[in-house]
């Protein structure tokens, strides 16, 4: 059924590291199934803590579409895409560093924000794989 939201395996509310007073780290990877790569799902990989700065990341992600349909967006409760817009990573496998507008403008929130990948595009055979979502912000 397409559009609905899952936990990614290692997610917690807290699944955020932090390293000191000023850098942190949401490192989360999740065992991605075939029914979870429908048009507009949703997986929620994990949490940052109000006052976070989005600084850098990645996506990594196996052949998830042995087609060449999924494409994917990486993003917080406010902005979808805001980390990684549009991406094919998961149409063959591979790794794609964040890019997006919250990265380019290093955006701080002022809230606790979910960190979400959301299919934009259903594969076009879905393929069971891993995908890691790897977050970097710094907090005050």
């Amino acid at each position: 059924m397409a559009g609905e939201t899952t936990y990614a395996n290692g997610y917690t509310t807290t699944a955020f590291k932090s390293f000191g007073d000023n850098m942190g780290v949401l490192d989360v990877t999740h065992e991605i199934t075939t029914g979870e790569l429908e048009l507009a799902d949703v997986i929620v990989f994990g949490k940052v803590p109000a006052g976070a700065t989005y600084v850098g990341g990645y996506v990594a992600a196996d052949d998830l579409d042995t087609g060449t349909a999924l494409v994917i967006t990486i993003g917080d409760d406010d902005d979808a895409d805001g980390l990684l817009a549009s991406n094919t990573v998961g149409q063959a496998g591979g790794i794609a560093t964040f890019d997006g507008a919250y990265i380019i403008n290093q955006t701080t929130v002022t809230a606790e924000k979910s960190i979400s990948v959301t299919v934009g595009t259903a594969a076009g055979t879905a393929a069971a794989g891993t995908m890691r979502v790897v977050l970097y912000y710094t907090t005050k």
